[in-house]
C-alpha cells in the first residue's frame, strides 16, 4: 500500500483553499509541506511544528484538527503515551488522551492497562495520512 500522489495533491489543493478562506496560516503552510514531500506518510509533533512555522502550540493544534477533520481529512490522529525509560510509545484513545489532558487522570492503552508512573507531559500525537488516501 501506498499514497495516491493524485489523491493526496487533489486533497491538499482542496485544503489549502479552506484554510486560505479561514486564515489558518499554520495549516496553510503545513499543507505546502505536504505536497513537497508526497510520500511522507507520518508527521510528528517536531514536524509539525517545523512545517507550519510557528512555536504556538494552540496554533497548532487548531491546524492539526483543521487537517484532521471531515471536512479535510488529510490526517489521521494517533495518541500516543511515551514511556520514561524511551521504550516503544503507547497508543492510548482519543478519549483517554483528553480525559488525561482536561481532568488530569491517568489514561489507559488501548487494552485497559493503566500507567504505572503516570507523567501528562509524556502524552502526544502523531499524524498519518489519512487512509482515503493510501492505494
Amino acid at each position: 500500500m501506498s499514497i495516491s500522489h493524485n489523491l493526496l495533491t487533489e486533497r491538499v489543493l482542496t485544503s489549502l483553499q479552506l484554510a486560505t478562506e479561514s486564515s489558518n496560516t499554520a495549516a496553510t503552510n503545513i499543507l505546502k509541506h505536504v505536497s513537497q514531500h508526497l510520500d511522507k506518510a507520518q508527521y510528528t509533533v517536531v514536524d509539525l511544528l517545523e512545517a507550519s512555522g510557528t512555536e504556538n502550540l494552540n496554533d497548532l493544534m487548531d491546524a492539526v484538527f483543521f487537517l484532521s477533520s471531515k471536512p479535510v481529512k488529510l490526517f489521521s490522529l494517533q495518541f500516543l503515551y511515551f514511556p520514561l525509560d524511551n521504550s516503544k510509545a503507547i497508543e492510548v484513545s482519543a478519549d483517554a488522551y483528553f480525559a488525561a489532558k482536561l481532568h488530569n487522570t491517568t489514561p489507559t492503552d488501548l487494552a485497559g492497562n493503566e500507567f504505572v508512573d503516570f507523567n501528562p507531559k509524556r502524552l502526544g500525537f502523531s499524524c498519518h495520512i489519512h487512509n482515503d488516501l493510501i492505494v
